[in-house]
């Protein structure tokens, strides 16, 4: 499982996203979402029949979230709605939230049998908030209808998958860079510290191992007298 600790390469292009319109965004992403609604709906549904809610998968870094709406059962849909669509946080009803770094979220897409998040949860790479137990369905109905990153990415435009591709290979060098400078800033910054601690760690030590202060000793008026 990948662990991600500070910025990744995604989560700068996530911040590279921000200064777009979301209307722009979600114009250029609803096709996508349609077609994945279209294609993986009725599988899902399959599965999360009885499920209501909404599940947000929201990227770290990201100013956007996919979220998954299972809608109620009708008439015409005896097993209910499933719709996929992009939202922001800000204005997410969501009643599930499952929130990653961008490369740990594709990693457990990338499994082929369905994502497993047990261990990014406990390593606490992964977090989970809200109906845990509409995330756990929502995860098994994935796992049966066979869907992973290869079958989505099948539907995702060329463009936009060579742009991806494009800005996690130029970013991943200038990530690796920055986190060497923030290592040595750290030293740079810390090492004074951890100096002055030392010594004082020092002499608290050796002001144990000499024991208890001697308190002095009160003379009173009797004493005095009695020579």
């Amino acid at each position: 499982m990948t662990e991600m600790t500070g910025l990744t390469p995604l989560m700068i292009a996530g911040q590279l996203t921000r200064p777009l319109p979301f209307s722009v965004v979600q114009a250029l992403t609803a096709p996508v979402f349609r077609h994945w609604t279209q294609v993986w709906g009725p599988a899902l549904g399959n599965r999360l029949s009885g499920q209501t809610g909404c599940l947000s998968i929201r990227p770290v870094g990201w100013p956007v979230c996919v979220e998954i709406s299972l809608l109620p059962a009708t008439a015409a849909d005896p097993k209910g709605v499933v719709e996929m669509s992009l939202a922001t946080p800000e204005t997410s009803l969501a009643t599930a939230i499952i929130s990653a770094a961008p490369e740990v979220l594709l990693d457990l897409m990338a499994a082929k049998d369905g994502p497993d998040g047990d261990g990014a949860f406990f390593s606490r790479a992964l977090r989970m908030e809200g109906d845990t137990g509409l995330v756990m369905a929502f995860r098994y109905a994935m796992e049966d209808a066979g869907l992973n990153l290869e079958t989505l990415a099948r539907d995702v435009p060329a463009p936009l998958a060579k742009l991806i591709a494009l800005l996690s290979g130029r970013l991943a060098p200038l990530h690796e860079r920055a986190m060497k400078d923030l290592e040595r800033a750290q030293t740079l910054l810390f090492a004074p510290l951890r100096g002055d601690l030392a010594r004082l760690t020092t002499r608290v030590q050796r002001l144990e191992a000499a024991g208890p202060a001697r308190r002095p000793r009160v003379v009173s008026k009797g004493d005095i007298a009695h020579g």
